[in-house]
């Protein structure tokens, strides 16, 4: 079986590019646990709420 370069992988990734950065999300996540607000209070700087809170869940359902 022969494998493609990492960089050639790349490439054949498919799919909508993401509008916001993991790090903006992180951040959020971030933000939310530190002052307590509730996730619909998040600034928008972090990207949308409820993609933060999606991937804060499943971080969460994974044990991490």
């Amino acid at each position: 079986m022969s494998r493609c370069p990492r960089s050639r992988r790349r490439a054949l990734k498919s799919g909508r590019p993401p509008v916001w950065t993991r790090r903006q999300l992180i951040d959020g996540i971030r933000w939310r646990t530190r002052t307590g607000a509730p996730w619909r209070d998040m600034p928008e700087r972090y990207g949308p709420w409820d993609r933060a809170y999606d991937l804060f869940r499943r971080w969460q359902r994974d044990g991490a």
